[in-house]
């Protein structure tokens, strides 16, 4: 095992190599079933390596989470900032700005889920910090998760007339959401079912095509329920 390197470049090189092992140990086994000795072994560098960078398994897990929502706010970020000027003019969103910002936030999240920029080790951590949350999901939840969630109910309220922030369009987003990650989690099966061998750009849109209706219906069922209950609520 080589010793922590002295030198910046080496310093990088064995920053970098800790990164990738902790993506791909962590997600095999989990921050508490990953061993320090596991993690020196993948990356080819000295046990101590990891007290030396990273101060200990706990810093390089935090290290791994961090790296994972850098890539999704470099991603969604810019549909954040679109969505924030559009809100911010006066008037606020048309039902068409607000259409075409919630496709774009679609888009940019089937497109990133689905890329090679997401390996499945990544995204089996960010499964797990769902389904088993650890002290480093109060990171990935305050800024990647909460950011893109809170501004998709604003979204889906608007579109579906429904009240923000309110349970409704939160469950409402959500839903919608959860049907991106679904392509994600459920990737291996939906490979064999169609027989793709590689999910491409022609794949991606295919999906993305979907999605976007599936979306629409979504927030149309939402819209045409008030509407249904405020005739009700009328006719009482």
């Amino acid at each position: 095992m080589k010793k922590p390197p002295k030198n910046a470049r080496g310093a990088k090189n064995a920053k970098d190599s800790l990164l990738a092992a902790g993506v791909r140990v962590f997600a095999l086994y989990g921050y508490e079933g990953a061993s320090t000795r596991q993690l020196a072994k993948e990356a080819g560098v000295n046990i101590s390596a990891i007290a030396y960078y990273f101060s200990g398994k706990e810093g390089l897990y935090n290290a791994v989470i961090a790296h994972i929502t850098a890539e999704m706010r470099d991603i969604l970020g810019v549909q954040l900032q679109i969505a924030q000027a559009a809100m911010g003019q006066e008037g606020g969103m048309t039902d068409e700005q607000c259409r075409d910002i919630l496709h774009g936030f679609i888009r940019g999240m089937t497109g990133f889920l689905l890329s090679e920029k997401v390996s499945p080790h990544a995204a089996r951590i960010f499964i797990r910090e769902q389904t088993d949350p650890t002290a480093a999901f109060d990171t990935l939840y305050a800024q990647t998760i909460r950011p893109v969630h809170e501004m998709i109910t604003r979204l889906v309220a608007q579109l579906a007339g429904l009240d923000f922030p309110g349970e409704a369009a939160t469950l409402c987003a959500h839903a919608v959401m959860g049907q991106v990650f679904g392509f994600k989690t459920h990737y291996a099966t939906i490979m064999a079912r169609l027989g793709w061998k590689k999910c491409g750009p022609a794949e991606v849109e295919k999906v993305t095509a979907v999605v976007l209706r599936h979306t629409d219906s979504i927030v149309a069922g939402y819209r045409a329920g008030r509407r249904k209950d405020k005739k009700q609520k009328g006719a009482s």
